[in-house]
C-alpha cells in the first residue's frame, strides 16, 4: 500500500495543482466588467437641402455635413463649381481645363481616377443622380452643370445609404440649382476671365510675340454669359426659365471650350401638403483637353498645349416630375412626407485622343523626330521612334474615339 502511494503521489499533486488552476480560470472568467452609458439619437431627415452650415439640420448632423451657401458662392470669387468644392475639407478636384466642364472629383479618397471616374459616391442635382447609369455603373461621364444656375451645393461625407439609397459609400454632393421666387425675378450676368499666360503675368503669351492685341487677347479670355426669369404666375403655378453659355478659351494654349445649358423648371401647388415640380434640361458641351506636362516642359511653359487633338464632347437631355406629400401633425413631432421622384435622361459623350501619350515630346529642345521605320507601318512597329506619334504627319500618328450613350428611365419612391 505504501509504495502504491508513493508512485501514485506526484500524480495526485499534479491533479491537485491543475483542479485549482481550473478552478481560478473559471472564476476569473467569471468577472462582469460595465460598459460605459451608451446613448442612441435619432436623426430627422429633410427633404429639402439646407440653406446653409448654419441650418439646424447641419449642426445636429451626426455625419460630417459641410453646406456652400448662396452667398458663399457668391462672395468667395469662384470660377466653377469645383473651385467651391476644393475648400470643403476632405473634397479634392482635379480638373485639366480650368472651365469645369469634367471635374475629378474626390471625396476622402474616393473616386477621381481620371476623366469620367468621378466615382466618389452620389452626385446628384436637385437630389436626382447624374450619373450616367446610377445604379450601375457609376462614373461621371457628362457633368451638366454650370456655375452661374447653382444656388448652393451641400456635401455629406460618409456613407447615407439611408437617405439616398446605394452608391453612396464616399458620400453625397447635392447640387441645387436655384429656386423659382415667390416674386417674378429677372436676372443676367456676365462674366469674363482673363489668363495671364506669361511669366510677368501679362497677357502676351512668348509664342505670341508680335501678334495683333486683339488677337493676343482672344485667345486669353473666357466668356460667361447668364440669363433667368422666373415666378409665380399666381397662388399655385410658378416657372423658370435659365440660360448660360460659356465660351472661350482655358489658361492653357488651344484649349477651347464651348458650353450651352439651358434648364425649364415649373411648380404646381395642389394645397399645403401636396406639390407637383417638374423639370427639363438640354446641356451640350466641347472642350479641348491639353493633358499633363513633363517636368522640362512645365519649367519651360506650363500653359503649353502638348496634346492639341485631345478633346471630349457631349450631350445631356434630362427630364423629371417630382410629387411630395406632407402628412400628420407637425406641431406634435408625428408625420413626416413621401415623395415618388420619376427621371429619364438621354446622355451620350465622346472622348477623343491621339496616341501622342506613347510619346515623350519636350517644347523645351523643339525635338521631333521624323518617322524612320520599315516594313509594316502602325503604331506598333517599334520602329515608329519616340517622337513620331507627336507629328501628325507621320504614319504612326493615330486618332482614337471613345463614345458612350446612357439612357435611363428610373423612379425613386422615398418615405420620411
Amino acid at each position: 500500500m505504501n509504495g502504491y502511494l508513493r508512485v501514485k503521489t506526484p500524480y495526485f499533486l499534479a491533479s491537485v495543482v491543475l483542479t485549482f488552476w481550473t478552478f481560478n480560470s473559471l472564476s476569473a472568467k467569471d468577472k462582469h466588467h460595465f460598459l460605459k452609458k451608451v446613448t442612441t439619437t435619432e436623426q430627422k431627415f429633410n427633404s429639402s437641402a439646407p440653406l446653409s452650415y448654419q441650418s439646424e439640420e447641419v449642426r445636429n448632423s451626426t455625419s460630417s455635413r459641410t453646406v456652400i451657401s448662396n452667398k458663399e458662392l457668391k462672395k468667395t470669387g469662384n470660377l466653377n463649381i469645383e473651385n467651391a468644392l476644393q475648400n470643403v475639407p476632405g473634397i479634392q478636384i482635379r480638373d485639366a481645363t480650368g472651365t469645369g466642364v469634367l471635374p475629378k472629383i474626390s471625396v476622402r479618397g474616393f473616386g477621381g481616377g481620371g476623366n469620367g471616374h468621378s466615382n466618389t459616391g452620389m452626385i446628384l442635382v436637385n437630389g436626382i443622380p447624374i450619373y450616367g447609369a446610377p445604379y450601375s455603373n457609376i462614373e461621371l461621364a457628362i457633368f451638366p452643370v454650370t456655375f452661374q444656375s447653382v444656388d448652393r451645393i451641400d456635401v455629406i461625407k460618409g456613407g447615407t445609404s439611408v437617405q439616398y439609397g446605394p452608391n453612396t459609400f464616399g458620400g453625397v454632393v447635392n447640387i441645387i440649382t436655384k429656386e423659382i421666387p415667390k416674386e417674378w425675378e429677372n436676372q443676367a450676368a456676365e462674366r469674363i476671365t482673363f489668363w495671364g499666360r506669361s511669366s510677368t503675368g501679362n497677357f502676351v503669351d512668348p509664342e505670341e510675340k508680335g501678334k495683333p492685341l486683339a488677337q493676343t487677347l482672344g485667345n486669353q479670355m473666357l466668356f460667361n454669359t447668364y440669363g433667368r426669369t422666373a415666378g409665380m404666375l399666381g397662388k399655385y403655378i410658378g416657372i423658370s426659365a435659365q440660360g448660360n453659355w460659356i465660351n472661350g478659351q482655358g489658361f492653357r494654349q488651344n484649349s477651347p471650350t464651348k458650353v450651352q445649358n439651358y434648364l425649364l423648371d415649373a411648380i404646381y401647388k395642389i394645397n399645403a401638403t401636396n406639390t407637383f415640380k417638374a423639370y427639363y434640361q438640354y446641356y451640350q458641351y466641347n472642350s479641348y483637353h491639353p493633358g499633363t506636362l513633363s517636368a522640362q516642359d512645365y519649367a519651360y511653359n506650363r500653359f503649353i498645349n502638348e496634346r492639341p487633338d485631345n478633346q471630349d464632347g457631349g450631350r445631356a437631355k434630362r427630364f423629371g416630375i417630382v410629387y411630395q406629400n406632407y402628412f400628420g401633425d407637425p406641431d406634435r413631432k408625428v408625420g413626416g412626407d413621401f415623395k415618388f421622384t420619376y427621371f429619364t435622361h438621354d446622355m451620350s459623350r465622346d472622348f477623343g485622343f491621339s496616341n501622342q501619350y506613347q510619346s515623350v515630346y519636350m517644347s523645351s529642345q523643339n525635338k521631333i523626330l521624323p518617322f524612320k521605320g520599315k516594313g509594316e507601318i502602325s503604331a506598333k512597329n517599334p520602329n515608329c521612334g519616340l517622337y513620331s506619334y507627336s507629328d501628325t504627319n507621320s504614319p504612326c500618328w493615330q486618332f482614337f474615339d471613345n463614345i458612350r450613350r446612357f439612357v435611363v428611365n428610373a423612379f425613386e419612391p422615398k418615405l420620411n
